[in-house]
């Protein structure tokens, strides 16, 4: 009967850390950024401190957290900013604003449209 008890209570520890998986570990997992701040929002972390966590993990991640972080919720664009300015030392803006269109502009995400090369003359779409 204990053996049943520890078994049981052994897998339950176990499940249990799996489903809290830290920022960290996703990062370390290669998962996509969006998809680490959608983790963490649904353990129950706040969006903007996802956002300090991920780019005091890894700077070179901040303009896809910001973008990411943006399509999640709109709504809390300033407290992502500041959340980001607040891990950089300095103006989230500042360090994305480099991007050319169509670059990675340093953030590791494509901004154009991979593989598509306008005919001459312009128009036209991807296909």
């Amino acid at each position: 009967m204990y053996r049943l008890l520890f078994a049981v209570l052994t897998g339950m520890t176990l499940s249990l850390n799996v489903a809290y998986a830290d920022i960290n570990d996703d990062l370390a997992a290669g998962l996509p950024v969006k998809t680490v701040l959608e983790n963490a929002v649904s353990e129950g972390k706040g969006l903007a401190d996802a956002v300090t966590e991920i780019i005091t993990a890894n700077a070179s991640l901040t303009c896809a957290c910001l973008a990411a972080a943006k399509d999640i919720d709109p709504d809390q664009s300033k407290a992502i900013d500041d959340a980001a300015t607040k891990a950089l030392g300095a103006p989230a803006q500042e360090v994305c604003s480099g991007a050319e269109p169509g670059s990675r502009g340093g953030s590791g995400v494509e901004t154009g449209t991979p593989g598509f090369i306008p005919a001459p003359g312009g128009g036209g779409s991807p296909s």
